[in-house]
């Protein structure tokens, strides 16, 4: 099957989703499309946050939790009031690495995990500096919808859905693809020539899309998060071996 088209991509990946294909030829449909169409993108520029480690020696289980702010107000007959002040979540993330050698670097790094790890933490300076984390289960953005066009307003907010829930995505990263639908087919914009992306995943159009107009994107994106604490114990429960039962961080909003 061609893929020339984001029609085609799109075509794929609602054959993956009825069983009729592995996931596997969605992969190299995409990238058959992200060659042929690698000038329609547009380029997100290099930020200056650091991307948080990969480490071999992170261990189950990861814990991340949505966390909310809300006012309720309970009057004498036991009524409730509840007034919400976030419009969507923070969200926290629990890390927890069983393993983190001391002596030894792994192939093609620099300085031992332990280093590695001890050194991130220092450079953001506790909670200081906000970074960049790439969670493995929510890090990529297939033809989501992120605004409906009005003929005005030539800025939107890049967004994703979790489970049909829609939240901004603050820092994209890579190449981002734009569309629009028209005649029940995507088409693409041209980066650069038709629309911008800025670190933070603000879209500008240099015309504002058409009132209805139905704008999508696809594209990958890391989290926006800051350490919730300025101190992290470090273990060594063996020679050259140590542990860090706990480093936690959260989103931050932009």
């Amino acid at each position: 099957m061609s893929c020339s088209t984001w029609s085609d991509v799109v075509n794929m990946y609602a054959a993956y989703a009825n069983g009729e294909v592995p996931w596997s030829d969605v992969s190299t449909c995409y990238f058959e499309y992200s060659v042929v169409h690698s000038t329609e993108g547009y380029a997100v520029p290099a930020s200056s946050y650091n991307l948080f480690p990969s480490l071999p020696g992170l261990s189950w289980s990861v814990k991340r939790t949505p966390q909310w702010r809300t006012i309720v107000q309970e009057n004498a007959s036991g009524m409730e009031v509840a007034a919400g002040l976030m419009a969507y979540p923070l969200w926290t993330w629990e890390l927890t690495y069983d393993l983190l050698k001391s002596n030894i670097p792994r192939s093609g790094q620099t300085y031992p995990d332990l280093q590695i790890l001890v050194s991130f933490f220092n450079s953001q300076y506790g909670r200081i500096i906000p970074f960049h984390y790439e969670d493995p289960l929510d890090k990529s953005a297939f033809n989501q919808v992120f605004g409906i066009g009005d003929g005005a307003t030539t800025t939107f907010q890049l967004m994703r859905q979790f489970g049909g829930f829609y939240e901004p995505v603050f820092a994209p990263h890579g190449t981002v693809f734009v569309y629009y639908k028209s005649g029940g087919e995507w088409v693409e914009y041209e980066g650069t020539t038709e629309f911008t992306v800025d670190i933070h995943g603000l879209v500008t159009f240099a015309t504002a899309p058409a009132d209805e107009l139905q704008l999508a994107w696809s594209g990958s994106y890391y989290w926006l998060v800051r350490f919730l604490d300025d101190a992290s114990d470090f273990e060594n429960f063996m020679n050259n071996l140590w542990q860090n039962k706990q480093i936690s961080f959260r989103s931050v909003k932009v």
